[in-house]
């Protein structure tokens, strides 16, 4: 059940794109996680460090924040198709009893 409600979203979001309300939610709980990432000196550090290791550039948490504060229903339904449209990997794991 889980599976298939994962489906169904992925598939509405690569047709339509998520809502106004849910954009606008997903850009606050980015930020607000962000600047709890950020509360203390080894928080800075580690995104500081995150974006050296990645990207060449410490201060590259700058870039990502403009680029969610940009992203539109469409910049979504795209990045969807591209990444999520193509089939999936499903991985089913049996506890030894």
């Amino acid at each position: 059940e889980i599976e298939r409600t994962i489906g169904e979203e992925i598939g509405r979001l690569a047709s339509d794109g998520p809502t106004r309300a849910e954009l606008d939610h997903a850009k606050e709980e980015y930020r607000r996680r962000v600047a709890r990432d950020a509360a203390g000196l080894a928080g800075v550090t580690l995104l500081l460090g995150i974006g050296e290791l990645l990207w060449r550039d410490p201060s590259h948490l700058q870039v990502m924040l403009e680029r969610a504060e940009r992203a539109t229903a469409e910049d979504v339904r795209s990045a969807v198709d591209a990444w999520l449209s193509r089939g999936a990997f499903v991985l089913e794991f049996t506890p030894a009893r």
